[in-house]
């Protein structure tokens, strides 16, 4: 779908009219028209007639796969980046309570469970994320000191 060109034709265009989307001014592909909402794969069998058929369970998955694609990325982007930060290690012997932007009841859970990495720091009880925020923005000021 990514290589099938659909050109900004007349009848394409009146198509698109037709289920409420923006005309087309140049040549795009088939994939990038599905991305749109209102635009379904069997709407598309007057512009693209050599398509292929297929089931209805595997319409609806390229569909989802076309329309979603960019927040698919995001979130495999998101997920990532709390892979990294899971591992993110805490150094031994923080003093919590002289650390800005930690609320006191962070602080507290903090000091009495000692997490090791961030990962841990997350799923304890009574830590919201800007008390995991901050913790992180201490720890790299520790750090840069460190390395200064």
């Amino acid at each position: 779908m990514k290589e099938v060109i659909i050109h900004a034709t007349q009848k394409v265009n009146e198509l698109l009219n037709k289920l409420g989307t923006t005309s087309l001014s140049a040549a795009t592909t088939l994939a990038t028209l599905l991305a749109r909402p209102e635009v379904t794969y069997n709407q598309t069998v007057s512009i693209d007639p050599n398509r292929p058929e297929f089931p209805a369970e595997v319409t609806e998955q390229v569909e989802i796969q076309i329309k979603y694609a960019g927040y698919i990325k995001r979130q495999e982007i998101q997920v990532k980046r709390f892979k990294k930060l899971e591992n993110y290690k805490i150094p031994k012997g923080i003093d919590y309570f002289n650390m800005h932007g930690i609320s006191h009841e962070g602080k507290e859970r903090f000091s009495e469970v000692q997490p090791i990495f961030l990962g841990q720091a997350k799923r304890i009880p009574g830590i919201t994320p800007s008390d995991i925020a901050a913790l992180m923005i201490n720890i790299e000021k520790i750090k840069k000191i460190k390395r200064a």
